[in-house]
């Protein structure tokens, strides 16, 4: 299931990397799949916090190894950060 989310991690993910849609599947491994070494990862991980306005480098780990794992996060920080600042 592709969303607004998803569609948007996706096209940073392009726009950082030079890359083509197609050759994005947000199920697969960062590193094996879609091919970004470490210093890429931490590339993107930086490309996501600007983005966003977020601070991932505490919440990402080697679990997180898919686009779909890192929308799930973005999305939990994000409804965490709205939820803090409502109070």
């Amino acid at each position: 299931m592709s969303d607004d989310l998803t569609s948007e991690v996706i096209s940073l993910l392009k726009d950082t990397f030079h890359m083509e849609e197609c050759e994005v599947d947000p199920e697969a491994d960062l590193a094996v799949g879609i091919g970004l070494d470490s210093l890429s990862r931490i590339e993107f991980v930086m490309a996501i916090e600007d983005h966003f306005n977020l601070e991932l480098r505490n919440h990402v780990t080697q679990k997180v190894t898919t686009v779909t794992e890192i929308v799930e996060l973005v999305r939990r920080l994000r409804s965490a950060n709205s939820q803090t600042r409502s109070c």
